[in-house]
């Protein structure tokens, strides 16, 4: 299946506070035959991010006939990996259940920010969801030494795998500390 380039398809209205600014990191789930339910999260004006969604047309995905009203989870508690922000990264339907994956964040002190990868569960088909647990599925490792992110699971017959970004350092750019991905 080929992508066509759509546009911008919505913009956030600032309309609940914790939807200051952006829809970033999108993600895609078909909830039933021409219905797209689409996930994002928005920063609220701390720079914090929650994850919500809308529903749009799937024939023309710039008719959002449902706009979500309140994030789908809650950030993490002071301390956890989650703490700063929550933006999903990819969703599984496996009967009738959604894992949902996603990055978790937080803020530190010499660097921006540090991520890892966290799982939520629906079992309402996506309309709320609970965290599986209070720290990441994938988070910081001797492999993977600064955080991980960008999680995408592809099902091959019964057959899972799991693909996912590692920070190996951080890099001073034109003044601005930039991550480097492998």
């Amino acid at each position: 299946m080929a992508w066509i380039k759509k546009g911008v398809i919505f913009v956030n209205q600032d309309k609940y506070g914790w939807d200051k600014s952006h829809a970033q990191v999108p993600v895609v789930d078909i909830v039933e035959e021409g219905l797209l339910r689409i996930y994002y999260s928005s920063r609220d004006k701390k720079g914090n991010s929650f994850p919500s969604y809308i529903e749009a047309d799937a024939n023309n995905p710039s008719k959002v006939i449902y706009t979500h009203s309140k994030p789908i989870l809650k950030l993490g508690l002071i301390g956890s990996f989650d703490e700063s922000g929550i933006m999903p990264t990819c969703i599984i339907n496996k009967g009738k259940l959604k894992y949902l994956y996603y990055i978790g964040w937080s803020e530190k002190k010499t660097v921006p920010y540090q991520n890892s990868i966290g799982l939520a569960i629906s079992k309402d088909n996506g309309n709320s969801f609970s965290k599986f647990s209070d720290g990441p599925i994938i988070g910081m490792s001797h492999i993977d030494p600064y955080f991980t992110g960008s999680f995408y699971v592809l099902r091959d017959k019964n057959l899972y795998r799991g693909y996912y970004l590692s920070c190996i350092r951080w890099e001073l750019f034109d003044e601005k500390l930039e991550p480097i991905y492998i």
